[in-house]
């Protein structure tokens, strides 16, 4: 008897094995390639947030003594206000 050993009986088991995991290994495959694009992106992002050694080209401003008068009068969002005045026959729906 010849014993000759072919490549496609060596290679069955191993293609048995692909044939079983083809899903989970496309899935690890592919949650790292999205998991290298994520981690190469926040590292792009956080690269370009960095702002050492940068000079701002603007040159300070300051505001006119009148625009700095109409914001003081400008009250807070804390500060009580009146109930805003309803024209006659109407009646406001938000009241309590």
């Amino acid at each position: 008897m010849k014993s000759s050993v072919s490549l496609g009986t060596s290679l069955k088991p191993f293609l048995n094995f692909i044939r079983k995991f083809h899903f989970t290994f496309s899935f690890v495959i592919i949650a790292a390639i999205l998991a290298y694009c994520v981690l190469s992106l926040n590292t792009i992002l956080d690269d370009s947030s960095n702002t050492n050694g940068y000079t701002s080209s603007l040159t300070v401003t300051s505001f006119d003594q009148t625009t700095v008068n109409e914001l003081q009068k400008l009250s807070a969002s804390s500060a009580v206000t009146s109930a805003p005045a309803l024209p006659s026959g109407r009646i406001n729906p938000f009241t309590e």
